[in-house]
C-alpha cells in the first residue's frame, strides 16, 4: 500500500521535449487510464461493493509521458519522442511496461507506420507494450494503430452491465 506516498517517478512532456515537474493532462484521458491501472484505494476484505475500486496494478509506480495536447490530438513526432524517451530511461527508472491508450486509423502497413517503428524498437529493448484496439467495432481492418502491431498486447473493452459481482451479464460492446 502506498499510503499516500508519491508514485510518479518521472514526468516527461514529449511536446516540449523535456522532463517537467508536472505533466498537465488537460483532456483527463491519461489521468483516467492511470487510475484504472494503478488506483490503490482501499476495498473491503470480503470483496463486497464499495465506492472505491482498486486498479489492475494497485500501488504500481508510474511514469507520466505527455504527448497529447488539450484537444486530445498528437503529432507523430511527439508520440515517437515520448516512446524514445521511455526506451532511453527504461533502466534508470525501472520501466517494464508501456501503456498506449490511443489509436488512429492505420495509414500504412504496420511495419511502415512511424509510431509502430518506434514501438518495435521499444519491444526490442525489452519493454512489454499494451495498446488500445480503437473504438471502431469488430469488422476487419478496424483495429487502430498502434494496436495493429503484432509485437504488443492489444486490448478492447468489456462492460459488466453495472453489476460487477455478476459475470453472466458481461459482454463486449459493439464499439470494441
Amino acid at each position: 500500500d502506498t499510503r499516500g506516498e508519491e508514485r510518479i517517478r518521472a514526468r516527461y512532456d514529449a511536446i516540449a521535449g523535456r522532463e517537467v515537474g508536472e505533466a498537465r493532462d488537460e483532456s483527463g484521458h491519461g489521468t483516467h487510464i492511470a487510475s484504472v491501472l494503478a488506483r490503490s484505494a482501499p476495498v473491503t476484505r470480503d470483496g463486497t461493493a464499495t465506492s472505491s475500486y482498486k486498479g489492475i496494478a494497485p500501488d504500481a509506480p508510474l511514469i507520466a509521458v505527455k504527448a497529447f495536447g488539450e484537444s486530445g490530438e498528437a503529432g507523430f513526432l511527439d508520440i515517437v519522442r515520448g516512446i524514445q524517451w521511455v526506451v532511453e530511461q527504461r533502466e534508470a527508472l525501472g520501466i517494464r511496461v508501456l501503456n498506449l491508450s490511443f489509436a488512429a486509423r492505420p495509414r500504412w502497413p504496420y511495419w511502415e507506420d512511424p509510431v509502430n517503428q518506434a514501438l518495435m524498437q521499444a519491444w526490442a529493448a525489452g519493454l512489454f507494450i499494451v495498446a488500445a484496439a480503437d473504438n471502431e467495432g469488430r469488422e476487419p481492418m478496424t483495429t487502430g494503430s498502434p494496436g495493429n502491431l503484432p509485437y504488443l498486447l492489444t486490448v478492447g473493452a468489456i462492460t459488466d452491465s453495472w453489476t460487477e459481482q455478476t459475470r453472466n451479464d458481461d459482454y463486449v460492446p459493439d464499439f470494441s
